[in-house]
C-alpha cells in the first residue's frame, strides 16, 4: 500500500505484458482514413470503441483511485501505461 491508502502495486513486468498484450490483440482495422472518412465522425466511434476496451482491459486511470472510476494502482504503473 502507498501512503495515499488507496493504491496497491502491481508486478511491473506482469502490468507491461498486460498492456502490450491488449495492444498487440486490439482490433486496429477499424479506423478509417482521412480520405475515406473526411468529416472524422467513424474515427470518433473507433476512438470510442478502444476507450471502452482499454478501460475494460484494466488500462485506464491506473493511478486514479477505484472510487473515481480509476484502478487504483501506484504511480509508477501509471507510467508503464503510458
Amino acid at each position: 500500500m502507498s501512503e495515499r491508502g488507496d493504491t496497491e502495486s502491481v508486478d511491473a513486468a506482469a502490468f507491461r505484458r498486460r498492456r502490450d498484450d491488449f495492444l498487440g490483440a486490439y482490433d486496429w482495422a477499424g479506423i478509417p482514413s482521412v480520405a475515406q472518412d473526411p468529416r472524422r465522425e467513424q474515427a470518433l466511434v473507433e476512438a470510442q470503441r478502444f476507450q471502452r476496451a482499454h478501460y475494460e482491459a484494466g488500462l485506464t486511470g491506473p493511478a486514479f483511485p477505484k472510487c473515481y472510476g480509476g484502478q487504483g494502482l501506484t504511480e509508477e504503473d501509471a507510467r508503464i501505461s503510458r
